[in-house]
């Protein structure tokens, strides 16, 4: 099961609309996943922790900004699980510096393949 942790507030309400896309069509295809929905990175952070001692999430993925991200890398390095990156913040720097693509949609296929 894939945990995402969703920022609606991210790139000025964008990570609201791109969720409700990805949500979407994570049920399409028939994905296991969980999903975390905050405004600050601590709240989410402490939910993350707490969802992922059920021992049932593969990977963790930000729907956000460079803020979200980085809120979730320690917990997914931690945990040695993959972490991914739906883009949807003001800048998406650190996106645009590992080459994701920023359509969310396009995003999606490198986090919800098969684990």
């Amino acid at each position: 099961m894939i945990l995402f942790v969703v920022n609606v507030k991210s790139g000025n309400g964008r990570g609201k609309r791109v969720w409700q896309t990805v949500e979407q069509e994570l049920i399409r295809l028939g994905t296991q996943y969980a999903k975390i929905i905050e405004t600050s990175p601590e709240a989410a952070l402490r939910q993350a922790e707490s969802r992922m001692k059920r021992g049932d999430i593969q990977a963790v993925a930000a729907v956000g900004g460079d803020g979200t991200l980085h809120s979730i890398l320690p917990l997914g390095i931690f945990q040695g699980l993959p972490i991914g990156l739906i883009p949807c913040g003001s800048g998406n720097d650190t996106a645009r510096a590992f080459g994701l693509p920023e359509a969310p949609l396009a995003a999606l296929p490198s986090i919800s393949r098969k684990r």
